[in-house]
């Protein structure tokens, strides 16, 4: 198990005795603005930061720190980040003719965007899960649950 602590831009990834395996700040390394909290799963660190006006870029990084990929996505509003077996999928809203739109991106581990899906009830995205056979499971704050496969 690994523990992620966020501390002004520093991720320190613990283990569950609280030991200290490693630390880095990605926004020094990479020049990001990380204003969102990380997730982890297999051993690599998922950190979404701004990259300008309705656009954010998920980084992908080894435990070390190091980048293992990296990709840019529409985003006006602050992405929340779901990791599970070897999917990503990140919760963000899109601006569309003047309206924010909830998008789900599902992003396989090499980086490579899967498929994008909008709920239909125009609500964010409460919880999502990636099921055993890649199926993501979502569930929006309107109440609507999907099964999702890209």
């Amino acid at each position: 198990r690994l523990y992620l602590f966020y501390v002004f831009g520093t991720v320190h990834v613990v283990n569950e005795r609280g030991s200290l395996l490693s630390k880095y700040n990605p926004v020094i390394t990479y020049n990001a603005n990380l204003s969102y909290a990380p997730a982890a799963y297999n051993d690599t660190v998922y950190v979404a930061g701004d990259s300008g006006k309705d656009s954010a870029t998920l980084y992908a990084l080894g435990l070390d720190g190091t980048l293992k990929w990296k990709l840019q996505f529409n985003s006006s509003a602050s992405p929340v980040v779901y990791t599970g077996r070897d999917i990503v999928c990140v919760d963000t809203e899109v601006r569309s003719d003047g309206q924010l739109v909830p998008v789900l991106y599902v992003i396989d581990d090499l980086g490579r965007l899967k498929f994008t899906y909008n709920s239909g009830d125009g609500r964010r995205w409460e919880q999502v899960y990636a099921g055993p056979d890649d199926t993501v499971y979502a569930r929006t704050y309107g109440g609507k649950l999907y099964a999702l496969k890209g």
